[in-house]
């Protein structure tokens, strides 16, 4: 997926210290250290997502709900200043 499909779905890149507009959540193992992959980390938060992966735990987002038993509080993975290199 590039820039212009991302734009188009996503919005456009907002200035660094916008507020979050939205959140993706990853369902990703957790000894898999390219899963979710940086660059497309970055690509969301540049457009103000907030990105949480699993990395093989049980994480919820509250929403206003009362705290479940065995569960994590979600939290946002920082933007990365060094991604992978892309291969098409």
């Amino acid at each position: 997926m590039g820039p212009t499909i991302l734009n188009q779905i996503l919005g456009p890149i907002q200035a660094e210290s916008s507020a979050t507009r939205f959140s993706a959540f990853v369902s990703a193992p957790k000894d898999d250290d390219t899963h979710p992959r940086k660059m497309v980390l970055n690509a969301f938060t540049r457009r103000g997502g907030a990105v949480i992966a699993t990395q093989g735990t049980s994480k919820v987002y509250w929403g206003g709900f009362p705290a479940r038993d065995g569960y994590e509080t979600a939290a946002a993975l920082p933007f990365t200043p060094r991604v992978e290199q892309y291969d098409s």
